[in-house]
């Protein structure tokens, strides 16, 4: 019989009809990093091997004897809980599944992270070697005794990918497996929300368990609420267990950006406001507010607010509240000095489309919330949507410290190893890598300009392309994309580009970006999750290259994008190139000084890099401090941007 001691929830009179975790319950873990070195990375080691033997011992019997073998360790780890000896046995008959259903052995690597996930930790893993799978076999074990399981990607095309590429497996075993859809229809959520195993973005399921918190919290009584729970309203079976993919990348970039559930109201005042509120903030001089490149926030200053106080006396009354009217100009500003075209939304269908800063996709249907969405309309001269107001909203650190069951994998957590242990009890552990990395590691540039930094990557990918190699070129926005591909154009050098305007195309971009001997030109899109597979000629010549051109506020980037090469032992290269005309850069006072230094000293491949590491590393001290506050004010969202999707 299940009990609490297991570890695994599921719905049911024990656990109770939807269940989640009480935040005040005691801590899963707490800790640093463990290496192999620890006793506890050499327990996952001896582990792993034991059940590589066990695997080795299975892969002779036949489906059926396979799937019974699962069920009956699955029932008795569901009795007596987690031990070395039964969870080896239950790796080894999953990973007996993997190699009947699917062709291949699984990597002992890949058994020391499951393992690692299924005691709830953090596993650093390095592109390349297989996390996918890792997260998979984890997965199933939940699912064979009984938890439904949420695998959490960092896009929609990766869970769909995945699901399909292991569902030979979990066929295999019995257990069913779906994909919710943000733009599926509450129904078809909702029925894939009853298979064993969901695949999904943390968006998505956030989403999803306000609307279950809304339906919950409007249930005047017990009787009512047992009512909602039993007849089909809820769309989440509870928060039972999540495994994230590119862990740091939901449970930290994005920890900064609540998520808000909003209504839409009629009130055409407001949106007279916000019109207002833009032609003041268009009339006010340069010294009247602040901008910070960096944070891209905005702030008045005392000649500013003198300014709009006078001239906000010609519409009205309204107008006379100070902070009122200094919160509107703010955030029309905000409108017309931070967020542009083609870099944080495009426009399709005369409708503002929001570009995930962190993702490089398109995000439709998510508007950004406070009447800011309405300004960017407004700017763009399109017809603004709805005023909205909040009914439900939640950070990511609150919505995940509620599973019951909480654990994650990327190939870069150890820089915020320290963070994810004090936000969310987990520790992290390093998975060995199976074969040594065969990416060579070449030194950094930077350059004055953007142009000047287009032009030498255009002439750099000619020389690579002449030696029979794939080039993958990373860009920070669409409008990026667009300069680099006519400078392409003009030297007749082939390339296909993956951004935010043809991700629709992205499963055969990146098919052909390992396979032709051509430039791929790539947003964020590329650094997260994309496995681009090398042809046989591409691998004698070298491998792939990858050039970065990215000026990412994170060092955890752009490791993500060096592990675009030299996957699993493979040859491949890398270099990062920047420019000095960017914000990141711009902020530091370090670049400021740097920029008055002789041209030759760019040419400095060490001076490169402690420009950049110094810019990047004051960034992440910013972006630490937001999610702090972020953290301490769960109800006050006003010092951040944030998304809002609406009711449906």
């Amino acid at each position: 019989m299940n009990s609490k001691n297991t570890g695994f929830a599921h719905p049911g009179s024990i656990w109770g009809t939807y269940p989640e975790r009480n935040t005040d319950d005691a801590p899963r873990s707490t800790g640093a990093v463990w290496s192999l070195s620890t006793a506890r990375g050499r327990r996952y080691l001896a582990l792993a091997a034991s059940a590589s033997r066990h695997a080795a011992r299975l892969a002779e019997k036949p489906p059926a004897a396979l799937q019974a073998r699962a069920r009956e360790l699955a029932a008795k780890l569901n009795v007596t809980g987690f031990s070395a000896p039964l969870l080896a046995q239950m790796l080894g008959c999953v990973a007996a599944h993997v190699q009947l259903t699917m062709g291949f052995s699984v990597f002992p690597t890949q058994l020391f992270c499951a393992a690692a996930l299924l005691e709830q930790h953090m596993a650093e893993m390095a592109t390349g070697e297989g996390k996918t799978l890792a997260a998979g076999m984890a997965a199933a074990v939940g699912a064979l005794v009984g938890t439904p399981v949420h695998v959490l990607t960092a896009n929609e095309y990766l869970a769909a990918r995945d699901a399909e590429t292991l569902s030979p497996m979990y066929r295999s075993l019995g257990i069913s497996v779906a994909v919710a859809k943000e733009l599926d229809t509450p129904e078809q959520r909702q029925q894939a929300y009853q298979a064993d195993i969901v695949y999904s973005t943390a968006r998505t399921i956030a989403f999803d368990y306000l609307r279950d918190k809304l339906v919950r919290t409007t249930s005047r009584s017990d009787l009512e609420l047992r009512v909602s729970e039993q007849s089909g309203r809820l769309m989440l079976r509870g928060l039972c267990m999540a495994i994230i993919d590119e862990a740091d990348s939901i449970l930290i970039d994005e920890a900064k950006m609540p998520l808000i559930i909003s209504e839409a109201v009629q009130d055409p005042s407001e949106r007279s406001r916000i019109w207002q509120s833009l032609d003041l903030a268009r009339r006010l001089a340069p010294g009247d507010f602040q901008l910070n490149p960096s944070t891209r926030q905005v702030s008045l200053t005392a000649d500013g607010r003198a300014s709009i106080e006078s001239m906000a006396l010609e519409y009205g009354s309204i107008w006379l509240n100070r902070m009122h009217r200094e919160e509107l100009v703010v955030q029309a500003l905000t409108a017309l000095k931070t967020l542009h075209r083609d870099h944080d939304y495009l426009i399709q269908d005369k409708e503002i489309v929001i570009i995930d800063a962190i993702t490089g996709r398109t995000a439709p249907g998510r508007i950004w919330s406070r009447g800011l969405h309405c300004a960017v309309a407004l700017k763009e001269g399109l017809e603004p949507p709805p005023v909205t107001t909040t009914q439900a909203q939640i950070t990511f650190p609150r919505l995940f410290s509620r599973y019951h069951h909480l654990c994650g994998l990327s190939g870069t957590l150890r820089e915020v190893a320290g963070e994810l242990s004090k936000t969310y009890q987990l520790q992290t552990v390093t998975v060995p890598l199976y074969r040594p990395s065969g990416r060579r590691q070449m030194p950094a540039r930077v350059m004055q300009g953007r142009v000047e930094l287009f032009l030498a990557a255009a002439h750099r990918a000619r020389q690579i392309l002449a030696r029979g190699r794939p080039v993958l070129i990373t860009v920070d926005s669409v409008l990026d994309s667009r300069l680099l591909e006519s400078i392409l154009r003009k030297r007749r050098i082939a390339f296909a580009a993956l951004n935010a305007q043809t991700a629709a195309q992205e499963a055969d971009i990146v098919a052909q970006a390992g396979r032709k001997v051509q430039v791929t030109i790539a947003t964020q899109m590329a650094g997260r999750g994309t496995d681009i597979e090398l042809s046989r000629p591409v691998l004698k010549a070298g491998g792939l290259h990858v050039l970065n051109l990215q000026h990412n506020r994170s060092r955890r980037l752009d490791r993500q994008l060096a592990g675009r090469a030299g996957r699993q032992g493979q040859p491949g290269s890398y270099e990062h190139w920047v420019c000095l005309e960017t914000p990141l850069l711009e902020a530091s006072w370090l670049a400021a000084g740097f920029g008055r230094i002789a041209p030759r000293a760019l040419k400095s491949s060490s001076i490169a890099y402690q420009v950049v590491r110094r810019a990047q590393r004051s960034a992440e001290r910013e972006d630490a401090a937001l999610r702090k506050a972020t953290s301490r004010q769960d109800a006050d969202w006003s010092e951040s941007l944030h998304f809002t999707t609406m009711a449906e």
